[in-house]
């Protein structure tokens, strides 16, 4: 099933630069886990969060940094019927899982994983030139699907150290 995870995001031809650099979800976030829904902040390696690929899954490691270019705010409901429950900040390279009728109408595919940064429409999903510039990283043993906020992100993979 996480071959799922990595097929999405290997379609989307995301480069490597784009990968870890303007990713992350801002604090107050909520993650579905196993002890239930909380903040991105509370998350700690070790925890296990709900995958859509892979059902449980543990987190190895959690970053927080700064961003260095705007953020994206997803205003509530923006996404469809209470999704995202409020609004909510991401890093503009953040992977976002789109399988309803904006992947057919914005990327002529059924389900895609795009940027946040592609779902701009300056209305609903705006860019935020002075916002939120400080979020989490979440990674797991291999890439997944997370749900935050009701909205289906992309985590991505602890790397090796490099030798």
């Amino acid at each position: 099933m996480a071959q799922i995870a990595r097929n999405i995001i290997a379609d989307q031809a995301i480069a490597p630069s784009q990968i870890f650099s303007q990713v992350g979800i801002a604090a107050g976030s909520v993650v579905l886990t196993a002890k239930g829904e909380t903040l991105v902040e509370d998350i700690r390696p070790g925890d296990r969060v709900i995958s859509r690929d892979r059902g449980m899954v543990h987190v190895t490691e959690v970053r927080e940094i700064e961003l260095s270019r705007p953020a994206i705010r997803v205003k509530a409901g923006a996404l469809g019927e209470g999704i995202p429950g409020t609004d909510m900040v991401l890093g503009c390279d953040q992977p976002v899982l789109v399988r309803d009728w904006r992947a057919k109408a914005m990327f002529r595919k059924d389900r895609c994983v795009v940027p946040a940064s592609a779902l701009s429409d300056g209305e609903f999903v705006v860019t935020e030139e002075n916002g939120t510039n400080k979020v989490y990283q979440i990674f797991c043993a291999e890439p997944h699907i997370l749900y935050v906020n009701g909205v289906e992100l992309g985590c991505g993979a602890t790397l090796p150290e490099a030798v």
